[in-house]
Parts: C-alpha cells; structure tokens; sequence
C-alpha cells in the first residue's frame, strides 16, 4: 500500500500537468510521520506549494457533478478503507485502488462505496503553463528511432541465428537488470509479485541465499548482467571484423549450460524455490544453445575458437570492471536515500520537535506591542516572533524563509517583526528604514509593508543608496514602538538576529526555520487547546 500510495499521488500530479522531482516526491511522502495516510500526502502537497483542498463533503450526484476530473477520494468495503485515484467520466467512475488495481463504477455504486473524503488539486492561476521546446519532442522519439534504426539493420543481414542470438541476448539483458532491480529493492509492486507469483516461488529467497553469490563478491544477478552484456559486445567485434560464420557464438552458448544446471539445481533441490526472473534467464540461454542446432552456418570453426576464447572473456571482464563499481553506486545511493528517509521521519516527529521546544527559556512580556509590524492572521492563536535587521546578512535568508512561510500558511500563523533599534541616535540608516517600515505598516497596511521588507531584503540592494535614491526621512512618531521593542529584546537577552520564537518560546536551533511547516497543524492545535484552558480557567 504505501508504495502503492506514491503511484496514485504521482498519477494525480500526472493528470493534472504538474512536475515534481520524483525522487523528492518518494522522499517527502515516505518520511512524513503519518505515513501512509491522507493527511501524508496533504503534507507533501503543501511541502510543494500545490493548492489543494481535502475535505468531506455529502454523498449525493450533485456533488459529485461539481467534483474535478481527477481526485484521490476515500472508500469502504467490509469496514476496511481504502484511498483511490479517481477519475471521472461521463457516465462512469474509474478507480485505481492501493492494490494497483482498476476499477469502473456506476455512480451509484461509487456513492455506495465512497465516505464522502476527497482531495483534489485546486488550479493555481499564477502558475503560467509554458509549452515544451521542440527538442524535448525530438529527443522524447530518440530510442523509438534508435530501436527502429537498430531493427532494420538486422533484418538486412543475412545471418538469421546472429541476429536470433542477439535478440535473445538483449532479452536476456532486459531480465538481468529486472534482477538486479529485485536484488536491490527497486522493484515495483507489480514486478514483485510477479516473483511471489506462488509459494513456489520467490526472487528474494534466491537472490538473498548463499548459493547466490560466489566468491563473496558475484551474485547470480552480476554474473548474468555481465554475460549478456559480453554477448552482445563480442556480437558487434564479430561483425565489425567480417566474421562470417558465428560458430563461436554457438561455443559461447554452451560453455553457458553449467551454469543453467546449476541454477536449476540450486533453486529446485537445495531451495526448493523457484525465481521467475531467474527462469526467465535460464530459459534464454537454453533458447541460444537449442537455436544453434537449427542454424545452417555454425558448423564448428576450430580457427574461430581461440577468437572467441580470447574477445569473449575480455569483453566481459571490461564489463564486470565497469558495472560492479556501477552497482556499489547504485548501493550506496539506496542506502543514502533509506537514511535519509529515516532521518526526515525522526526529525519530522513533533514529539521530539515540541521536547526541544519545551527546553527553551520563556520569554519575559510575550504580550503584543501596540501598532508593531503583523503579518499573517493577526487573530491567528499561533503567533511567530522575528527579531530581524535589514543590514543583518542572514537575516535575509529568515526573511525569505518567512515568506515562504506567510506563503503556505498565512492563514493559520501570526508572525510579529520585530527590531532592536537604539532610538538615542536618530541619524542612523537602522533608525531611518526602521522608522519608514513602521510608518508604512501603519499608513498603509501589512501588504505594503511585506511588499517593502521584500525590497530591504533584497541580496543585491545598498541600502544607503537606497535611502538616499528615495529620499527617506527618520519619522520619530514611531519612536515608542521602537523603545518598547528594544527594551523587550534587552529584557530577554536578545543580542543577535535574526532570531525566531514560537509563542513565548525560542526556536530550536536543531532545526530550519522552514521545517515548521511540517508542525503547524499541530502548534495550532496545542495553541488551541491553551487558549481553551485559560478562557475555562477565567470563567470559573
């Protein structure tokens, strides 16, 4: 289910024209900490910036008639829920569950089967759709034509069991690389169960066994990949060289059997499991070695043997030299990802996240100060401190994370600017753009004011010159509110910005200031219950 989960995700993104990262996409959903669940996959849509709404609505055609096209929505059969992609259409519901399987429902069986739960992907009008440049197109057709070019080509050669033996090589290939995919978990669900196909059968218990690997380094896998890989490159030094009769491809074949005897033993006798994939390999060296006896022109060669025993095992030990090195990447890649997918689950818990929290010292005066910079829900019960400088280097980057911040969750979160400003000197350049900000926040309103931090807080900007280029004025009609700020930040020993709080709390610096939007459902609902508590408190 839960890799199941990503596909359907990645489908509805699909059907709606977006791209994602897919590989950040797996990351972000696996390591969310309700994974696999609705509320992961609102995480990670929010984590993109992706409008979405998720919500129960009534049960009834109406509604449906007004749903989006596609949509991933909630059902139940035998009290056991699932979560489908949807898809409708004019007079039917096409569902693809988390088994992978499709499904096509009347309406009246999709409101008999549905809760009533969806999520849907809202159109963003700022998102501006640009088409593909033509070379996307042309390189989109390249192996079609590739493939095309390579076709033809052998079908105007006259060596029939040649191009046979290729063509089995390059299947042999294809389940090779399958079988390495298993060997390192990369499989989709599809192609494992495949493998598990019956209690017969099971690719891992092969793979994963002792009898698999040789010489503590090779495994069955490896030394398939690098075989068929060696086939297909002897195959072209042969034709490159005019080799006319291919006997030793016939040769190659059959020094091949030992190695289906072995697999068919190990697996059948010692295991007593069978390997689909594993079949599927040994069948296609079968085919080559059975297919050289119906060739008319691999009569032995006795000149053509040491050409083959000399191109062969050098073409393949260039392989094996190549793809182990290849693999070992391929290894650590797998092994990075799951730690890091591990480290996201830890740090997105906001268990640990609410203990580092809790150690903070409390703020003294956590109250407002009157006619200070609110951005965000000024009635929001989450409130964001910043103590920030325009001249502060990384300040910059908080104002930007904040924005970020204001961005996905303005609605739910109130975020108080805050600055630490000696009013003794008010010829200051901290005084004048302090005091310009002020007034702007409170002449013309919060959207001004952020619109004139995204200015300040520009990488390139010289704010003397541009004090200077716009003619800007110390105003002392704020002077109160900076006093009151300043006091506030020497009351609390606030030294160095930028610095954020949550409430009364500092931000713990084990973490990015943009991490909190993995938290901020749950910081409202804490905050919410300690409104609660004290309006009860008061009441009685």
């Amino acid at each position: 289910m839960k890799d199941q989960l990503f596909l359907l995700l990645k489908k509805l993104l699909v059907k709606n024209s977006i791209q994602i990262n897919e590989e950040e996409l797996l990351v972000q959903l696996s390591s969310h900490p309700s994974y696999p669940s609705l509320h992961a996959v609102i995480g990670v849509l929010d984590h993109f910036n992706i409008p979405n709404i998720a919500v129960r609505l009534n049960k009834d055609v109406e509604i449906l008639n007004q749903l989006p096209k596609n949509f991933m929505a909630v059902t139940e059969k035998d009290l056991v829920s699932e979560i489908c992609l949807v898809q409708k259409t004019s007079a039917n519901f096409k569902l693809i569950g988390d088994d992978g399987k499709k499904r096509i429902k009347s309406v009246s069986a999709f409101l008999e089967a549905w809760n009533g739960i969806i999520i849907a992907i809202e159109k963003d009008e700022n998102i501006v759709e640009t088409k593909k440049p033509l070379i996307y197109k042309v390189l989109a057709f390249t192996p079609y034509t590739l493939g095309a070019i390579l076709a033809g080509y052998f079908i105007s050669q006259s060596h029939l069991y040649a191009n046979l033996h290729f063509a089995l090589s390059a299947l042999g290939l294809f389940l090779s690389v399958l079988l390495v995919k298993q060997d390192l978990g990369l499989l989709s669900k599809a192609a494992n169960s495949f493998c598990n196909i019956s209690e017969k059968t099971s690719c891992d218990a092969i793979l994963q066994s002792k009898g698999a690997t040789f010489f503590g380094v090779l495994k069955l896998s490896d030394i398939s990949v690098v075989a068929f890989i060696g086939y297909i490159i002897t195959w072209f030094i042969f034709l490159s060289q005019g080799v006319n009769n291919l006997s030793s491809l016939f040769l190659l074949s059959i020094l091949a059997l030992p190695f289906v005897a072995y697999s068919l033993y190990y697996q059948g006798v010692v295991l007593k499991k069978w390997c689909p994939l594993c079949l599927g390999v040994v069948g296609v060296l079968l085919l080559q070695a059975a297919s050289s006896f119906f060739a008319q022109d691999t009569q032995i060669v006795f000149s053509e043997i040491p050409l083959a025993l000399s191109i062969a095992p050098v073409a393949m030990l260039l392989t094996l030299s190549i793809w182990l090195p290849l693999k070992s990447l391929f290894q650590k890649n797998k092994k990075l990802k799951t730690v890091e997918i591990d480290h996201l689950k830890f740090k997105n818990n906001f268990a640990i996240f609410n203990v580092l929290l809790e150690q903070g010292t409390y703020l003294k005066n956590s109250s407002d100060i009157p006619s200070e910079i609110i951005l965000g829900n000024p009635n929001a019960t989450l409130t964001l401190t910043l103590v920030t400088s325009p001249f502060c280097h990384y300040c910059k980057q908080a104002h930007q994370d904040i924005t970020q911040l204001l961005d996905r969750a303005g609605d739910k979160i109130k975020i108080r600017i805050r600055f630490n400003v000696s009013t003794k000197n008010k010829d200051t350049d901290l005084y004048i753009i302090v005091s310009h900000v002020l007034e702007t926040f409170n002449k013309e309103g919060a959207d001004s004011a952020a619109k004139l931090l995204h200015t300040l807080y520009a990488d390139a900007i010289d704010l003397k010159k541009w004090i200077d280029n716009n003619a800007i004025q110390p105003n002392d009609n704020y002077i109160q509110i900076m006093d009151d700020q300043s006091n506030w930040a020497e009351e609390n020993g606030i030294n160095f910005t930028p610095a954020l709080f949550i409430g009364d709390k500092p931000f713990p610096k084990e973490y990015g200031r943009l991490d909190l939007l993995n938290f901020i459902d749950a910081l409202i609902e804490e905050a919410n219950q300690t409104t609660t508590t004290a309006t009860n408190k008061i009441a009685s």
